[in-house]
């Protein structure tokens, strides 16, 4: 009981509508093929800045508002992947990640790889052989992302830290 009202609170906590703030960081990464609403964006550049601080909890609140503005935002929804990863929340990680690939097909191409990119950095965290065998096609999937991108700095961060021994 305990744990599920803790579950509870923290599903709250996340998914409370927030607003944009100054002070969390200027992380955007350009969107060039998308129509999103710039509000959405905002949001979305917000909630990742959020991420590169290991705020999860407020992250979250951002990409979920974002989501709300523009529910077909895929890189919401993988921040979101990101974000309750963040929080030990691997559910909810899975949850966002099955509405990311539902999405997947309406995305660019960048989008598209990030999302098949994040996939396997998921079936990273298993244990036994599947574990690291997934977390090194992660990383060759970001080498393959950064040939098309090589400036894109949010796939060279993950990239960074995909060169970890582990996928976390």
């Amino acid at each position: 009981p305990l744990r599920t009202s803790r579950n509870l609170c923290r599903t709250h906590l996340t998914t409370r509508p927030t607003s944009l703030v100054g002070g969390v960081g200027r992380e955007f990464i350009p969107i060039p093929e998308s129509e999103a609403a710039p509000a959405a964006l905002a949001l979305y550049a917000q909630g990742l800045a959020q991420l590169h601080g290991y705020r999860w909890i407020e992250a979250a609140r951002a990409f979920h508002t974002a989501l709300r503005l523009e529910p077909s935002l895929v890189l919401a929804e993988l921040g979101l992947v990101r974000a309750y990863e963040g929080m030990k929340d691997p559910v909810r990680a899975d949850v966002h990640m099955e509405r990311a690939r539902k999405l997947e097909s309406a995305s660019g191409s960048r989008d598209a790889l990030l999302v098949n990119a994040l996939q396997l950095r998921r079936l990273g965290h298993q244990t036994g052989p599947a574990g690291p065998a997934a977390h090194r096609a992660y990383r060759k999937a970001l080498d393959e992302i950064l040939k098309t991108y090589p400036e894109d700095v949010e796939v060279l961060l993950l990239r960074g830290n995909a060169s970890e021994a582990v996928a976390w």
